[in-house]
């Protein structure tokens, strides 16, 4: 009897907890996951004041997350619940889903390495100076694959060194020597993992976009588009006034090349006879300098 009057009140705390949950999820059109591994309070704290008036985060068992995500109302919001791998909290907001994605990315911080991590990409040790004084170091960083040097009584590593692979678990003598070295090679701070956006579930690898990238490719793209419609002579806005020198260029030394009398090409055709005329009268006085 006992034991069932204790599970009240937690039935009753995760009941209150799910409705609350539910409650923001028909409030907001877009509702994140957000994956919370590595992540201490204090970052969660930090990110809440910089997402303050853009979005909600609340963090709940994953249990009452899959119930508010099933029992939302929502249509289609239940797979959403697909994506739950490992401690996670839910996000709420109405800014864009990639702007979301961009300010989370954004407020990554670096922290060193813990055994068995998983390294996001490859990590590795750049050739240069230690700091350290020769002695037991060394036989640390050879055992490690890492070829050394001593210059100026201090260990110095020779070339830079892949020691884990993007995906590969950090090892504990890997993590120690990160730490030693002063690398910091995990990216610490909120992940989001999939968003239910306006019913349609955007996973991260579609939040993920290269800013910088797209604004190249679009560049790219509009000068070769301007460079064809230029070569096969297609008038649009941009490169009519090109199309026009490029023809009235092209017209006058056609009319200049056959000679065709017009009023632009006719100063330059009398300069030009004018010049034959000159080197034929020379040619011919060289021969014959009685002319």
């Amino acid at each position: 009897m006992s034991a069932v009057i204790k599970q009240r009140p937690a039935l009753e705390r995760k009941k209150s907890i799910v409705q609350e949950l539910i409650k923001l999820i028909n409030k907001y059109n877009i509702i994140g996951l957000i994956k919370m591994e590595n992540i201490g309070l204090k970052q969660v704290q930090n990110i809440k004041k910089k997402l303050k008036g853009l979005a909600v985060i609340k963090m709940a068992k994953n249990s009452s997350i899959r119930l508010a995500l099933v029992n939302s109302g929502k249509p289609g919001l239940d797979k959403l619940a697909e994506y739950i791998k490992g401690p996670t909290a839910l996000i709420f907001s109405e800014i864009s889903s990639f702007k979301l994605m961009k300010i989370i990315k954004e407020n990554k911080t670096k922290s060193y390495a813990k055994a068995g991590m998983k390294a996001e990409t490859d990590i590795v040790i750049p050739a240069g100076n230690t700091g350290f004084q020769p002695g037991p170091m060394i036989t640390e960083l050879n055992e490690l694959g890492l070829k050394t040097k001593i210059v100026s009584g201090s260990i110095w590593i020779a070339q830079d060194t892949t020691v884990v692979k993007a995906g590969e678990e950090i090892s504990r003598k890997i993590a120690l020597l990160l730490t030693k070295l002063n690398i910091q090679p995990i990216s610490v701070g909120l992940d989001l993992t999939a968003v239910f956006d306006n019913g349609i579930i955007l996973e991260k690898t579609d939040l993920d976009i290269d800013v910088e990238d797209i604004k190249n490719k679009i560049k790219q793209a509009y000068t070769t588009t301007y460079n064809l419609s230029v070569n096969i002579a297609y008038p649009i806005k941009e490169n009519i006034t090109q199309l026009i020198t490029k023809a009235y260029m092209e017209a006058y030394n056609l009319s200049r090349n056959t000679k065709l009398i017009l009023p632009e090409t006719l100063g330059e055709l009398l300069l030009t006879a004018q010049n034959e005329a000159n080197t034929l009268y020379n040619a011919l006085k060289e021969r014959n300098p009685n002319i």
